[in-house]
């Protein structure tokens, strides 16, 4: 990796469990919101078992059987309202 990527993974490290997984959220966002980077998830090779949960995920997602909340409603539903 990067300088610059190893860097950054110093970093985030030194920020609380928190801090970290609100920032894999924003970078999972914007990663699945740019088309350049739909090659990542051919070139990722996810066990047999993680496979069939996310087809079965996404199916539920795109049949509306189940619907997709926003990151910071996933966050306030984990750690509750940071502001009360």
């Amino acid at each position: 990796m990067t300088p610059q990527y190893q860097k950054l993974l110093d970093e985030a490290k030194q920020l609380s469990a928190e801090e970290r997984i609100a920032i894999v959220g924003e970078l999972l966002e914007i990663t699945s919101s740019d088309p350049a980077d739909d090659k990542v998830d051919d070139e990722f090779e996810y066990s047999s078992p993680l496979a069939t949960e996310i087809q079965r995920r996404e199916s539920e997602l795109d049949s509306g059987k189940e619907q997709a909340i926003p990151h910071a409603e996933a966050m306030r539903l984990m750690f509750g309202s940071s502001d009360g």
